[in-house]
């Protein structure tokens, strides 16, 4: 083994060679063509009981990071070896079991593969620590094998939500509520922000005519920290466009949405599609043309 032993493939080492009942030490270093060299050490015990062990290993890094959202995929390798090296991967038994600060966690693999623990999404904690175990055993044997994993999973983030898309319309004096309450945290995406647990802040800036800080639109930017603020706009501001910002924020995160807010002196057109054709379009024959009605309002300016 000293002078013959081949990294790949490795040579084994004979069954004939050990004695049942010992522990070998198993050394190795590995030197590069400068000479400079690195050692290692790993321990095998030989039972002395003719009962299979499996040999047991679970694929991928033994420390892993997963986002609440993402489903959690563990997959074991086991197999027993008789001493010919033949490999043999059935007549296993996998225990799976999942732990947090060493407390039994009760959650169970929706997996169809006994190999495999599979949790869906949103079944972790963010910010826990899990361990994973498995144990293997073989049928006819007392003996088993263990290995185990962590399991980090790392916080989502906020995302902020303006209603009404990135751009609303305004005439003079009209005003407009924002309204961010649509705002949510990945890891529960289903479940409303709770007011106490984040705050809201809002800022405005000109951008046309022209770029600066200052805000043409009157609103309680400085003050307000609810998910909704009104705004308006006077005479100073037609024909301005003001991007108004929002911060959602825990005590770790924040998300932020933007839109932008033009001023007009008169109403944009409204249009629209009638009632009549839109229900016409609940039941379509392709075979036959079909007609949308639109309407358009336009508003003028008077003069009295």
């Amino acid at each position: 083994m000293e002078k013959n032993y081949t990294m790949s493939p490795p040579t084994p080492v004979p069954s004939t060679q050990l004695v049942k009942g010992y522990q070998y030490i198993i050394r190795v270093t590995l030197c590069n063509f400068l000479l400079a060299c690195s050692s290692s050490t790993s321990s095998v015990s030989v039972a002395a009981s003719e009962e299979p062990i499996p040999t047991l290993s679970i694929t991928g890094q033994q420390q892993r990071t997963v986002a609440r959202k993402s489903e959690l995929s563990i997959t074991a390798s086991a197999y027993t070896q008789d001493c010919n090296g033949g490999k043999k991967d059935s007549g296993l038994s996998y225990l799976w079991t999942i732990t947090q600060a060493q407390q039994a966690v009760s959650l169970k693999s929706t997996s169809q593969n006994p190999a495999t623990f599979k949790l869906p999404p949103f079944s972790l904690v963010p910010s826990a620590v899990y361990t994973v175990s498995v144990l293997v055993g073989v049928a006819g044997s007392t003996k088993t094998s263990s290995a185990s994993i962590t399991v980090t999973v790392e916080q989502g983030s906020l995302v902020a939500v303006l209603a009404g898309g990135n751009r609303r319309y305004a005439t003079v004096g009209e005003v407009v509520t924002l309204d961010a309450s649509s705002s949510y945290d990945t890891d529960y995406p289903t479940s409303k922000l709770s007011s106490t647990a984040v705050t809201y802040s809002w800022s405005c800036l000109t951008t046309v005519p022209a770029f600066t800080t200052s805000c043409l639109l009157s609103g309680s930017f400085d003050t307000a920290t609810t998910s909704t603020l009104q705004v308006s706009g006077d005479y100073k501001a037609v024909n301005s466009t003001s991007l108004v910002t929002v911060e959602v924020t825990d005590s770790l995160r924040t998300g932020t949405a933007q839109m932008q807010i033009l001023i007009n002196s008169v109403p944009r057109p409204q249009l629209s599609i009638s009632a009549g054709s839109v229900a016409a379009l609940s039941n379509i024959n392709t075979a036959k043309q079909f007609v949308l009605y639109g309407s358009l309002q336009l508003f003028s300016p008077c003069t009295a």
